[in-house]
């Protein structure tokens, strides 16, 4: 009799370097997994590509390794895809899929352009100042103007009260001059008003400065004319002359600049009146009252005015009366086109008389012609950008001479710059933005250019010439500044070679080289496949935050973080005692279930040789039955079947679905099972075939023992 004792060994295959672990002889009842299998350890790869299609990067292939040069584009420019990495990890399972970034951008001077697109109006406001915003053929407008005559009204003589007539035709606006003589120590007075609400003298008004009963003594009034057709009613103590005259283009505030007076007691027929006066702005109109004592009425006592400094001397009034020894006056105006002294007076008097003069002079509507109209709401939205330059474009032209002043204001237009002279303008549209540097201003900060604060103000500036007429298209600011390094990297990968596409990761870049690392594990379901040469691309591309700049691109690597398989087997029972057994002889095992782990598993099995040792026995101490597919002379069988109702013994076969079959020493020739599923068991039974006879090998009565090793591997 033979004691037959066999243990039952698992191993497991690791994918990429299988190993296998036996357990112990006799005795071992467990089975333990060797400690450095208990987890499976991740690993990671990271690889470069080795080739790239697209036009969107300069020198795409230095993108391939980490160095020195790197792959640039000007930001949004276009794409490149890149390829070629190297993935080889079949049987893999991948926990990871990251790429590599190592970009940054670089700091460029850009420029903003920005329309204003609401306008406030100044002191002296230009016509359609709305048109100004944008280049489209439509202008905002500034006339250089000056007062000029509208109509003299009807004179009217009497001896208490009088009411010369308004001029006719007159518009809301103009300025009415009513002048008004009477004895020398008479007086007059407005007891009502008419259609003129307010009535002012003149500086110097009453003139009355000789005592003398020839003299005739001088009023004249200034009014604002609104609307009706009523004249003033002049009272007096003796005779009264009076007539008014209409101007328009005249300053409504303050009509008069300078004024001056005087006398001849002089009965002479000349009128001479160097008046000293000295004008302050340009387009104005000097104009001289002066009385006579002549006592008859006339409208030709006047004549041959003359004013060397003026031009277009002309005459508007010539009035005498003989009521009461009468007397009267004449007025004439002549232009002064640019600011300076009025000059002296001549006229030639048709009688002799001694005369009382005034001379003033008329503001145009606009002092100095010098139009103004505040522009804001130029949209700037910048906020970090270091500003190196600020510039205000107009594109406008004007008649003869015209140019303008440009103004800036980082206050909502409570304080201003110095003016900004643009020079003579062009005669016609040009079309284009010419540029005026205004940095020096400020210490610019875009706070300062925010809509609160920023202003431009446009101010028509004269120099000489009549009838100008400016004109503004368009005005513009520019700001230069220093981009920010912000812009992104743009990375998107395709599993099916090029087919479909994740979405797309963008990435802040900084103004110095960097690493990022984009995570696209959820992007798909990697796989090998996935990652090989046929499948992976990478796309990059660069995007622009505010404004385009460089974008560098140094290397575009890919790290895949993966874990081997494991396959295992659990063997339950663990060892078989198949008690005592005669030589040839047979006996089948109970049913050994074999779970594999969490993959789907492949199995193998195969066996060993029995021994028997005993010092001094079989000549080496070491007795051995070897395993054989028939029975002999200290030759065995060991056989498995998975058919777990087949009894022991019969015929060898080899479909172990329904056969018994002799188990070899290798693994490979003995499959168990072509896949078990994740987790699941495969049963089966071994059939013990002592030997045919005994040899010398063979020792009686005495306990065999041998080893049933379960393989685990990718199915």
């Amino acid at each position: 009799m033979i004691f037959v004792i066999f243990s039952l060994v698992t191993g497991w295959f690791f994918s990429g370097w299988p190993r296998i672990w036996p357990l112990g002889k006799l005795g071992v009842n467990t089975i333990s997994i060797p400690p450095e299998i208990q987890e499976a350890q991740a690993d990671t790869t990271t690889n470069s590509p080795n080739s790239n299609a697209g036009s969107g990067w300069t020198n795409p292939t230095n993108a391939y390794a980490d160095g020195t040069n790197a792959a640039t584009q000007t930001s949004g420019n276009g794409t490149n895809t890149y390829s070629g990495y190297g993935f080889n990890l079949t049987g893999n399972t991948i926990s990871q899929v990251r790429v590599r970034t190592d970009a940054w951008s670089v700091s460029t001077s850009a420029t903003v352009s920005k329309n204003p697109t609401a306008n406030t109006d100044g002191t002296y406001p230009w016509t359609n100042p709305n048109q100004g915003y944008t280049s489209d053929g439509s202008y905002a407008t500034a006339v250089a103007n000056r007062p000029t005559f509208r109509a003299a009204g009807t004179a009217a003589k009497g001896t208490t009260s009088v009411i010369p007539g308004l001029p006719s035709d007159m518009s809301a606006n103009d300025v009415v001059i009513l002048v008004a003589s009477t004895i020398n120590d008479g007086s007059l007075s407005i007891t009502a008003s008419g259609s003129i609400s307010t009535w002012t003298a003149v500086p110097g008004s009453p003139v009355d400065d000789i005592d003398t009963t020839l003299e005739e003594k001088l009023y004249v009034w200034w009014g604002v004319y609104s609307s009706g057709s009523t004249g003033p009613t002049i009272g007096g103590s003796d005779h009264i002359a009076a007539q008014t005259i209409a101007y328009y283009n005249v300053n409504t505030a303050s009509p008069i600049d300078v004024s001056a007076i005087g006398s001849e007691p002089t009965v002479d027929t000349s009128y001479d009146f160097a008046t000293g006066l000295t004008s302050n702005y340009n387009h104005e109109l000097p104009i001289t009252v002066v009385t006579t004592g002549d006592d008859r009425n006339s409208t030709a006592q006047f004549g041959s005015w003359g004013n060397t400094s003026l031009g277009s001397v002309t005459e508007r009034m010539d009035y005498c009366i003989n009521t009461n020894n009468g007397g009267g006056f004449g007025m004439a105006e002549g232009t002064l086109i640019n600011p300076g002294s009025v000059g002296t007076w001549t006229a030639t008097l048709a009688n002799a008389a001694v005369k009382t003069y005034i001379s003033f002079v008329l503001r145009s509507t606009t002092p100095n012609n010098k139009y103004n109209q505040i522009y804001g709401t130029f949209g700037f939205t910048n906020t970090s950008e270091t500003i190196t330059k600020v510039e205000v474009g107009y594109e406008a032209y004007a008649g003869a001479t015209g140019q303008l002043n440009l103004y800036s204001s980082t206050n909502g237009g409570s304080s201003w710059s110095s003016a900004h002279n643009t020079g003579n303008l062009g005669t016609s549209d040009p079309n284009s933005y010419t540029y005026i540097d205004i940095t020096s201003d400020f210490s610019w900060t875009w706070t300062l250019l925010n809509d609160s604060n920023f202003k431009i103000k446009a101010e028509s500036a004269w120099v000489s010439g009549t009838g100008i007429t400016w004109s503004i298209d368009a005005l513009v600011a520019r700001v230069t500044y220093n981009s920010l390094a912000n812009e992104q990297i743009r990375v998107a990968v395709s599993w099916d070679g090029g087919s479909s596409w994740s979405s797309n990761y963008d990435t802040n870049l900084s103004g110095s080289e960097l690493t990022y690392w984009t995570d696209v594990t959820a992007a798909t379901a990697w796989t090998s496949t996935k990652l090989n040469d046929s499948n992976f691309r990478v796309s990059v591309s660069s995007v622009t935050v505010g404004d385009t700049s460089t974008v560098n691109l140094d290397w575009l690597p890919v790290e895949v973080t993966y874990t081997a398989i494991v396959y295992s087997v659990t063997v339950e029972p663990t060892s078989v005692n198949y008690g005592v057994m005669p030589i040839n002889d047979t006996k089948a095992s109970g049913i050994i279930t074999a779970t594999v782990g969490d993959a789907a598993t492949k199995l193998n099995i195969k066996g060993a040789d029995a021994t028997y040792t005993e010092g001094g026995k079989c000549g080496d101490g070491v007795c051995t039955w070897t395993l054989s597919a028939t029975q002999g002379e200290d030759q065995y069988v060991h056989a498995f079947t998975k058919n777990t109702g087949l009894a022991s013994g019969g015929i060898l076969g080899s479909n172990p679905a329904t056969q018994w079959v002799a188990l070899t020493k290798i693994s490979d020739e003995n499959i168990l099972a072509a896949s078990v599923v994740a987790n699941g068991s495969q049963d089966f039974k071994l059939d013990m075939r002592t030997p045919s006879a005994a040899g010398g090998e063979t020792e009686l009565g005495k306990s065999y023992s041998t080893d049933v090793t379960i393989v685990a591997s990718a199915p």
